[in-house]
């Protein structure tokens, strides 16, 4: 049987899951790719950089990069206090381009070097709304197998 409706997960550093159904995230039926969320600016913990991969050809235009996204914005925001997201995108990458600045991520720097492109996100009014919004139909479920 084929499911109308597939899971996105977000894994947290304090030991739960958030998941939100959405469309069939992939018609191979395993994980179509991964969304991530690392602190690694030293001089603001209120800063994360963010990054998605939709590994599986068959996965990608379908939403579901935009959905995970904004899920795991949603938890950060909420539950770890960021309050800027940070994307650092390949220049050659004209999807995901794309995709940060339909989520009004702004060009902050350009590395010819590395050939990458550096976009920022506040967290703003506008933008915690709507993750509020994204996070309301959310359900979030414990790691820990204690509670399991």
């Amino acid at each position: 049987t084929t499911s109308t409706t597939s899971t996105t997960s977000t894994t947290s550093t304090t030991g739960s899951v958030v998941t939100r159904r959405i469309p069939p995230f992939s018609e191979l039926g395993r994980m179509a790719g991964d969304v991530n969320l690392f602190f690694n600016d030293a001089e603001d913990e209120h800063t994360a950089e963010i990054e998605v991969m939709i590994a599986e050809e068959v996965s990608r235009r379908k939403g579901i990069a935009t959905e995970a996204l904004l899920t795991l914005m949603a938890y950060a925001v909420d539950r770890l206090a960021v309050r800027r997201f940070v994307a650092i995108i390949s220049e050659h990458n004209a999807g995901s381009l794309a995709l940060f600045a339909s989520l009004h991520f702004v060009q902050v720097s350009h590395s010819k070097v590395f050939e990458e492109i550096t976009f920022h996100r506040e967290v703003d009014a506008t933008l915690r709304t709507k993750l509020a919004s994204v996070l309301a139909s959310a359900q979030e479920h414990s790691t820990d197998p204690s509670i399991l």
